[in-house]
């Protein structure tokens, strides 16, 4: 279904759900976040290439089984751009939750932009998300920060999770030392 929009009609989409968090390209030279933009989103734009450059090369390793055969669950999904990239390696069927409405609103229109019909995205806390589906990888990136019960969370993931959670820990380990150097306590580090 890629192409529905003109290109005139893709900009005012992209306008009216702004601000975007995420760099995608919806069509050669058309992104989420416009060029001039892209200094001031450096830092995201750097992070998302860096988690694709780690999460894939993991995934290839550790799933046993071809990616048309694997499910995955994509939490705290944002605006969908890493569910994005999970179909378009051919996974069979992606599930993306986030509690943001602006969020979902945003990966719903990338996935009707790109016509993906094995990806679903629920407006949903993964606090109290339940589910009787069972997906072969969880993948949790820029969430623990926001949890208030991790060990509870990842119980709850556990329930619905055949054989990986991919945890991303950077982003709390950056909050821990930001804090850390705010209220001058030094932390010792013991091997």
């Amino acid at each position: 279904m890629t192409g529905y929009m003109s290109k005139e009609e893709i900009l005012k989409q992209i306008h009216a759900l702004a601000p975007w968090y995420f760099l995608v390209e919806l069509t050669p030279g058309i992104f989420t976040i416009p060029r001039e933009q892209w200094a001031t989103h450096w830092h995201t734009i750097i992070t998302q290439d860096y988690m694709t450059r780690i999460l894939f090369p993991l995934i290839d390793m550790l799933n046993k089984k071809s990616p048309s055969d694997t499910t995955i669950m994509d939490i705290g999904c944002n605006e969908g751009w890493l569910s994005l990239i999970f179909q378009r390696m051919g996974f069979k069927r992606i599930v993306g939750i986030d509690p943001n409405e602006a969020n979902i609103k945003k990966a719903e229109f990338l996935k009707k932009h790109f016509g993906l019909n094995n990806v679903e995205f629920i407006l949903g806390d993964i606090n109290n998300f339940k589910t009787t589906d069972k997906f072969d990888i969880a993948v949790m990136f820029g969430v623990i920060n926001h949890i208030h019960n991790p060990v509870g969370i990842l119980q709850n993931i556990h329930s619905f999770t055949n054989d990986y959670l991919i945890l991303d820990l950077t982003l709390f380990v950056k909050i821990i030392l930001r804090r850390q150097k705010r209220s001058g306590l030094t932390l010792t580090y013991h091997r």
